[in-house]
């Protein structure tokens, strides 16, 4: 799966949990080198969210990144698709993992923004 593919599924489920009371806006930024792909706000709470597909890690700018904004209390994901689950990690911390056939989207959004 490409990630472009990827980020429709994602954006898909999320609307449809949030009951499209969300606010999504994928980041292509050349500006800021390791800024996520993805920033959400739901009810208040706002996230940000790195999409990977396949065998592809954070690169040491966006491990920086995400450090940084994780220190100054903000909310910095890594979701990545791999053939048999997706896994949700805070830095290198597996959070949690679904089959990529049953993702529970209302579970994501629960560990997006508590």
């Amino acid at each position: 799966m490409k990630e472009s593919r990827f980020w429709k599924k994602i954006k898909a489920g999320l609307l449809s949990a949030a009951n499209y009371d969300i606010h999504l806006v994928r980041v292509e930024n050349s500006v800021c080198p390791g800024t996520p792909d993805l920033n959400g706000c739901y009810r208040g709470k706002e996230f940000w969210l790195e999409l990977k597909v396949g065998r592809n890690k954070l690169s040491a700018v966006q491990h920086l990144w995400a450090n940084k904004r994780i220190a100054a209390g903000g909310r910095v994901f890594n979701l990545r698709q791999r053939t048999t689950y997706i896994g949700l990690y805070q830095g290198d911390l597996l959070l949690y993992s679904w089959n990529p056939r049953c993702m529970d989207f209302t579970q994501l959004l629960k560990f997006l923004t508590n």
